[in-house]
C-alpha cells in the first residue's frame, strides 16, 4: 500500500505485485520491467545518497558499468565506516576487475549501475534459490564489460543488521551458504574455460 501511494504521486515509480520468490527473483523481474538506460539495485534494509543519481549522470559517459563507493551503518543508522576507495577512468572489464578486487566490497550488485542493453544482450541473470547470488554473477558482468568506470563518491549506505543473511548464526543457513558458494565457484571455473577472450580468465580471477 505504501509503494502504491508513492506510485500515485510520481509517474517514474512502477510497483510490481508478485509472490515472494526471494531476492534473485525480485531482481530478475525488476530488470525485465526496467525502462531506463541503466539499472541499479537497493536492498530493502539499505539506502542511497540523495545525490547518487546526479553523480552517476555526470560521470557515466558510455560505460557499461559505473562503480560508486560504500558506507556502513548499524541498525540505528550510526556510521561504522566509510570506504573511500580510489576511483579510476574507463578500463576494460578484465583490467577493472583486477583493480576492483582490492576494494572492500566487490561483488554486491548494489555497488554498481549497469547499462541495461549490455546486461540483456549477454543474458545475465541472478541464480534463484541461493545465498550470495551476487558472487555468482557480478564478477562475470564486470569481466565481460567493454568499459568500466569507478567514482570516489560515497553513494550507498549498507546497514549491517543482526539476523541478516550476512550476520546469521543459524547452522543450516551457514551450511547452505557454504555449498552455494562452492556451486557458484564451479560455475565460475566453467565460465573461465569457455569464455572467448585472448587473455582469458586467469588464476587471479579464480583465486578471488
Amino acid at each position: 500500500k505504501i509503494c502504491d501511494e508513492y506510485a500515485k504521486k510520481d509517474s517514474r515509480i512502477e510497483v510490481i505485485h508478485k509472490a515472494n520468490g526471494g531476492l534473485s527473483d525480485a531482481r530478475n523481474v525488476g530488470i525485465s520491467k526496467a525502462k531506463g538506460r541503466y539499472i541499479g539495485f537497493v536492498d530493502s534494509d539499505d539506502y542511497v545518497s540523495n545525490k547518487l543519481l546526479e553523480e552517476i549522470d555526470k560521470k557515466i559517459d558510455d560505460s557499461d558499468i559505473l562503480r560508486f563507493q560504500i558506507a556502513t551503518e548499524d541498525e540505528e543508522y550510526t556510521k561504522i565506516n566509510e570506504y573511500h576507495e580510489e576511483g579510476f577512468e574507463s578500463m576494460c572489464g578484465y583490467d577493472a576487475f583486477k583493480y576492483l578486487s582490492s576494494y572492500h566490497f566487490v561483488e554486491p550488485a548494489w555497488c554498481y549501475v549497469i547499462r541495461k542493453n549490455y546486461y540483456i544482450e549477454n543474458k545475465f541473470s541472478f541464480k534463484k534459490g541461493v545465498y550470495h547470488e551476487d558472487f555468482g554473477l557480478i564478477p562475470y558482468v564486470i569481466y565481460k564489460a567493454r568499459k568500466v568506470k569507478s567514482i570516489d563518491f560515497i553513494g550507498y549506505y549498507y546497514i549491517q543488521r543482526n539476523g541478516s543473511i550476512m550476520n546469521n548464526n543459524d547452522y543450516k543457513k551457514t551450511v547452505k551458504k557454504a555449498f552455494d558458494m562452492i556451486e557458484q565457484y564451479k560455475a565460475m571455473r566453467l565460465f573461465a574455460k569457455n569464455i572467448n577472450r585472448k587473455n582469458n580468465l586467469d588464476d587471479y580471477f579464480l583465486s578471488y
